[in-house]
């Protein structure tokens, strides 16, 4: 450090301010790429999540149009509204089976960020699940 003594005041003070000037602007540089990183990855997991509700909702559509047709098998009397009522059963479970499989890829994903929403997702199609009634227990004191 002995060649910072023959400097001027004048060329430490300079250099010392360049100095750190250049590590503020290397930190600033770090942050906005680290910020820019933050809102890419933020903007990824809204997409899914987005196109996760889609998909969610075209199940529960789905759903929906395979118990309104099994109604409507059950409530038909001539054989032309139950083959109707059988062929949108088929469909619309067609389209349960091909959005939870379109679920089950997405899930599966390596950048998917929404690990605990798999879990939840396999708790909920097993197939042996019971229902929420027999799930029920009345208090004791019932």
């Amino acid at each position: 450090m002995s060649f910072l003594n023959r400097w001027s005041v004048k060329a430490r003070l300079s250099v010392g301010y360049w100095v750190m000037t250049l590590i503020v602007v290397l930190i600033a540089a770090e942050g906005l790429v680290a910020l820019s990183n933050a809102k890419s990855d933020f903007e990824r997991q809204v997409l899914q999540l987005n196109k996760l509700t889609q998909l969610s909702n075209q199940t529960l559509d789905a759903t929906n149009a395979r118990a309104v047709g099994a109604r409507n098998l059950v409530i038909s009397t001539p054989q032309a509204g139950i083959e109707r009522d059988k062929a949108a059963i088929e469909k619309a479970h067609a389209a349960v089976q091909k959005h939870i499989a379109d679920i089950d890829s997405m899930l599966a994903q390596d950048n998917f960020k929404g690990s605990e929403l798999a879990r939840a997702f396999e708790t909920v199609k097993k197939p042996n699940r019971s229902t929420a009634r027999s799930r029920w227990r009345s208090p004791r004191w019932v």
